[in-house]
């Protein structure tokens, strides 16, 4: 049985608090305004009656604060839903104060533990388990989505024969440790590993990377899947952080599956004019091409 998880928002501030309560109490209810589809429950059931849990993903809305990013997981060993609202929690003991707000509860979901993730997950290496697309902001437009959890597939390339071409599913954290272990993938010569996530004023680069022969930083920014027209906009935030950081010696590479065609002419133009920033693309071996 393929295994399924949700994704769901929560602010920065809120899992802090939450993973508190759940130490001190040794579980918490959290409370959900959605009622989880017939499809999905049936599955959320059997996968708790075979491994005893299933994994709700937490990433942290920009509406909040927040980058959109995953840096938490909670593991889910019960949970009530409902077709019409509830309003109380089905155990007081674990029932998470905050949540004494919210009238609108159709499904309540108790966690056992709570793991924090070293590297953050972006919410497109995740996809949805019925239509096999990757997850979205527009997907969560209602707070959450139903999604295969990524780790149980990390290189598998599907054919969607309706639409003829083929969808890589391929972790994101496994390119970029692919890429720290083997940094000669790049192309470029003795290079070393100096940061990866760095947190900075522009968001937070894959990697950053040093070549002491030409006393030469390299930012590398990777997309699992096509490098958009926000891709090279973040790219160029980074690219003007280093410049400042390291001074003129820096080039920013933006790698992705493939290139969106509308954005090729302004990729053209950053190469012509010397930029420093320059896209790639790898195949489905992971070669860089």
């Amino acid at each position: 049985m393929r295994k399924i998880a949700l994704i769901g928002a929560g602010n920065p501030r809120w899992q802090e608090t939450l993973i508190e309560f759940q130490k001190q109490e040794g579980a918490v209810f959290t409370d959900w305004t959605y009622r989880i589809r017939d499809h999905e429950l049936s599955h959320l059931k059997k996968q708790i009656e075979s491994d005893g849990e299933f994994k709700l993903f937490f990433y942290e809305p920009k509406s909040r604060g927040g980058d959109m990013k995953i840096r938490l997981i909670g593991y889910v060993s019960e949970f009530i839903a409902s077709d019409s609202l509830m309003t109380e929690c089905p155990d007081s003991d674990y029932f998470y104060l905050e949540s004494e707000s919210n009238i609108n509860v159709r499904t309540w979901l108790k966690i056992d533990r709570f793991e924090t993730i070293a590297r953050p997950m972006d919410i497109s290496e995740f996809w949805d388990h019925r239509t096999r697309r990757r997850i979205t902001p527009s997907h969560l437009k209602s707070s959450f989505a139903y999604v295969a959890d990524t780790k149980e597939m990390e290189t598998e390339i599907v054919e969607i024969e309706d639409e003829g071409y083929y969808e890589l599913y391929l972790e994101e954290s496994f390119i970029e440790d692919e890429l720290a272990a083997n940094p000669e993938m790049l192309g470029l010569g003795n290079l070393k590993l100096i940061d990866r996530q760095k947190v900075t004023p522009a968001g937070r680069p894959d990697l950053i990377f040093y070549q002491e022969e030409r006393d030469l930083h390299i930012i590398v920014e990777l997309k699992k899947y096509e490098i958009t027209k926000t891709d090279v906009e973040q790219a160029t935030r980074y690219h003007n952080w280093g410049k400042k950081q390291y001074g003129n010696r820096v080039i920013t590479l933006l790698i992705g599956f493939w290139i969106e065609e509308d954005i090729l002419p302004r990729l053209e133009n950053l190469k012509e004019t010397d930029s420093g920033i320059f896209a790639l693309v790898y195949d489905a071996q992971f070669r860089i091409i």
